[in-house]
């Protein structure tokens, strides 16, 4: 199905929505900013344009059910659907409208290397902040990335966007031989099939993001983020992991900050401590929370010491 052009109305349960623009896109659906015809009110329209089968479609019935069940999530925080037809050739859903743009846009934008890692550490500390209550409830995304995450014109907070992964730790679905997320942020344990995951696995996912979107280069080169989009495997993902932990020349060429403007290597050091924390294999070893992120985003230079080598017991 053609992407929908300005102007073009339609319809969910009988109420007319007409499309404004495209916000963003995934492997099944589209996701618009719309408006309701009957009172003006501005909406994110998601319209599964290509075929879904029927293990998807109850993972998606799911994840909806899931949210449904926790209204006390602010709807700013992790989107809300307010019509929802799912059950129709072409399923549709009306979200709360939330204003901003997707951190890839951001990434996108961005002027140069400082304005990068401004981006990157906001990125870093709301998502991080958003997904405080989702573990606070036992829930875990597992499709955290820049697509999904929709940042506030002031950079005061995040919200997740897509609600169709949705799980709960304590009642994980058999997924058989499917995986779950995108090849390029998923953690180990998403990719082992009988693998039991946690809140971790998001913050895995929220570190790839920021390696990948929001650094230099330099850095994902380094840590070999690129070719995980043409290797998935679980034991490629152990080997990045286990080499950033216990490679002290690969963390020394992490942490060497000669290559960031100096006026930004403080700022630098904090976002490469929380991408190593965060890519740990062994989730136990990754930040729990945001005030785990924001004491590694704050962390200092050692002033006559090299910063380097940094461990994490594995």
């Amino acid at each position: 199905m053609p992407i929908k052009n300005p102007g073009e109305i339609e319809t969910v349960l009988g109420q007319d929505f007409r499309i404004e623009r495209i916000v963003g896109f995934g492997n099944y659906a589209e996701v618009y900013q719309a408006v309701n015809q009957d009172n003006g009110d501005k909406v994110a329209l998601k319209i599964y344009s290509r075929p879904i089968n029927t293990f998807v479609r109850k993972l998606i019935d799911n994840g909806h059910k899931i949210r449904s069940q926790h209204p006390e999530i602010p709807n700013n925080r992790l989107i809300n659907p307010f019509i929802t037809e799912l059950n129709s050739a072409t399923p549709r859903v009306a979200y709360n409208f939330v204003d901003g743009v997707s951190a890839t846009h951001q990434s996108d934008t961005a002027i140069d290397l400082t304005q990068q890692i401004k981006y990157g550490r906001s990125l870093a500390l709301n998502t991080a902040t958003t997904l405080d209550p989702l573990k606070n409830n036992g829930l875990i995304h597992r499709d955290i990335k820049a697509d999904n995450i929709q940042i506030e014109p002031t950079l005061a907070h995040a919200t997740l966007m897509d609600i169709d992964s949705l799980i709960e730790e304590g009642n994980q679905p058999d997924t058989g031989e499917f995986t779950y997320g995108t090849s390029l942020f998923m953690s180990p344990e998403q990719i082992i099939h009988d693998s039991h995951i946690s809140p971790a696995s998001d913050m895995f996912n929220l570190a790839a993001t920021v390696t990948f979107y929001h650094l230099d280069w330099e850095t994902a080169a380094i840590i070999d983020i690129g070719t995980m989009t043409t290797n998935p495997s679980i034991v490629f993902k152990k080997r990045i992991g286990s080499s950033i932990t216990n490679s002290v020349e690969k963390q020394k060429r992490l942490l060497n900050l000669d290559r960031f403007p100096e006026e930004v290597r403080d700022q630098a050091h904090g976002l490469l401590m929380f991408i190593i924390a965060g890519l740990q294999p062994d989730p136990k070893a990754r930040p729990a929370n945001s005030t785990e992120v924001k004491q590694l985003l704050d962390s200092t230079r050692n002033a006559t010491m090299y910063c380097g080598p940094v461990t994490f017991s594995i």
